[in-house]
């Protein structure tokens, strides 16, 4: 250890406080030992409050990397498949389910039109299906025909409800 570490570490906290006031351009020849004293008093309570405040914080980190895992268990690992659309039927999320059905990757169905994995035959009734939860604004069901990237087509319950 070298002698200006040895003589930082053993800086009073006044001491601290001084050479601290100066490197932010305070002159503490201007302020009484009480005054710098009380500086301390301060700059202690608000690391107490930072301490509190980052407790906090990996405690709302924790909470959240639970329900993040909740969520994963429940939706992408769920047996059925789930697709999250916006109101153009955009996908915006799907499950891993869902993926498997169509034959996609996940990153692959992000922004694609739900459409394109409608059996022709099956659109007309996909169409009227979202315009009947548009007029109610209640939740709707129907069963139509998918179709994967493979060309199979499959049937499937469709529920959906408008947020």
């Amino acid at each position: 250890m070298t002698h200006k570490q040895k003589k930082t570490r053993s800086q009073t906290p006044q001491l601290k406080a001084k050479k601290l006031m100066e490197s932010i351009g305070i002159n503490p020849g201007n302020h009484t030992t009480e005054d710098i004293e009380q500086l301390v008093r301060e700059l202690q309570s608000y690391q107490k409050d930072l301490e509190i405040q980052a407790e906090e914080l990996r405690e709302q980190q924790q909470e959240l990397a639970e329900s993040r895992e909740k969520y994963f268990e429940l939706y992408d690992l769920a047996p059925v498949g789930y697709v999250t659309m916006n109101k153009d039927c955009m996908i915006m999320e799907s499950n891993l389910a869902f993926c498997y059905l169509v034959g996609i990757e996940k990153s692959g169905l992000k922004n694609q039109r739900f459409m394109s994995y409608v059996a022709p035959d099956y659109r007309d009734i996909f169409h009227t299906h979202c315009d009947e939860i548009v007029e109610s604004g209640e939740g709707q069901s129907c069963e139509l025909k998918l179709r994967g990237v493979d060309g199979n087509e499959f049937w499937v319950n469709i529920r959906s409800t408008a947020e």
